[in-house]
């Protein structure tokens, strides 16, 4: 019996290493790390210009990233603000500064924390991300001084016309006081994983918003709902909303575990796509497709800008990730598949046991030797001693 006890011991260390083989795969879209390319501004590119900007706001000193692109020296182009996620203006951000130029934008990645304040962990980054907050109205000066910057930069690079932003996380939440506030000149914006604000207070009737967000954050789906409540409530014109199932928080920063790069291409080709169609810049396109021959020039801009309002019905559009549910549904076949044969091979060691405690009983060839148990024991030994 004390091999049949040891085998007791089998399934349950079968099981423990069917979970440690499936349950990162299950849990990859979070954990696993995405080998980064290079940014094109670390390559001898030819088509864009970057540079790091000092500029001051109150009285500090902050230091934003500006991307353009070479090919449209002395034209009009459309600006993009970017805000940073709560770590401060990193990688990630100059990362889609590099992108939006080579998309034919001047970009330029905000700094709300201050020239060298930057996280390192998450510690850091809530502490700087709370005490910025701490002072609403004056990190409205802080991100709207960064997104004039692009108007101020005279005769490096081209000239800028209309202004849209893009935020990441805590970024997101910037940008959206920023549109509730309606003080910067911005004529639309689109948020990634943002930290959502307070939109009770939203009057920005004609500002164009674009929200992704993923199934999986942690912030939940309340904020979300809030924010459609918010947009319905003011009449926005034209706003939509892009939901990625299977996505977590951080999905399309570059410097996030929860980078996924299918959703982050997606949602970045859409940010693309809602502005371009909503920016009327005479000769924009032109101008970059004749400088620039490697820059996506799929969708062209048209529609009207900020003087020129198109009334667009609004919108709210769900998109899913059917490969990340169908990864889903394998990893959950597999696991259903292994508890299975588990308990199939528990059923098999059982009956073995059973034998084998059989066979140990004297249960051998037909016949059956009587086993003398606890108490016939001690009866004989109690017989024993009354005969003596």
């Amino acid at each position: 019996s004390g091999g049949c006890e040891s085998m007791g011991y089998v399934f349950p260390m079968m099981m423990l290493f069917l979970w440690a083989v499936l349950a990162p795969r299950a849990g990859a879209h979070g954990g696993e790390r995405f080998v980064r390319p290079a940014r094109l501004s670390e390559h001898d590119t030819p088509t864009i210009e970057t540079r790091f900007v000092n500029y001051t706001v109150l009285g500090r000193v902050f230091q934003g990233y500006a991307a353009y692109p070479k090919s449209s020296v002395g034209a009009v182009v459309p600006g993009l603000a970017i805000v940073h996620q709560w770590y401060g203006l990193g990688d990630n951000e100059m990362r889609r500064a590099d992108e939006a130029a080579e998309h034919g934008y001047y970009a330029f990645a905000i700094d709300t924390y201050g020239i060298g304040r930057r996280a390192t962990n998450n510690q850091e980054a809530g502490a700087l991300a709370g005490e910025s907050r701490e002072d609403e109205a004056q990190l409205m000066e802080i991100a709207k001084a960064g997104v004039l910057q692009l108007r101020s930069f005279g005769g490096e690079g081209p000239a800028v016309d209309v202004i849209v932003a893009t935020g990441y996380c805590y970024g997101g939440g910037v940008l959206l006081r920023l549109g509730r506030e309606a003080t910067a000149p911005v004529f639309g914006i689109a948020t990634f994983h943002a930290s959502f604000p307070d939109m009770s207070e939203w009057t920005n009737r004609d500002m164009k918003v674009q929200v992704h967000h993923g199934e999986l954050d942690f912030a939940g789906d309340d904020g979300l709902f809030r924010v459609w409540a918010a947009f319905k409530n003011a009449s926005v014109t034209t706003w939509e909303s892009m939901y990625y199932s299977g996505a977590n928080h951080g999905f399309s920063d570059t410097g996030n575990p929860a980078y996924d790069y299918e959703i982050a291409t997606q949602s970045h080709n859409s940010m693309f796509s809602f502005f371009d169609t909503y920016l009327d810049i005479p000769g924009w396109r032109d101008t970059l497709l004749s400088g620039n021959a490697d820059c996506d020039t799929t969708t062209d801009g048209g529609g009207g800008g900020p003087d020129d309002v198109v009334l667009v019905q609004t919108s709210t559009t769900t998109t899913k990730k059917k490969s990340n549910k169908n990864a889903k549904a394998a990893v959950v076949a597999v696991v259903v598949l292994a508890i299975a044969l588990g308990l199939v091979l528990a059923a098999c060691l059982g009956l073995l046991c059973k034998y084998s405690n059989a066979d140990a009983s004297g249960d051998v060839g037909g016949e059956s030797t009587p086993r003398v148990g606890k108490k016939d024991a001690e009866l004989v030994a109690f017989s024993a001693a009354s005969s003596a």
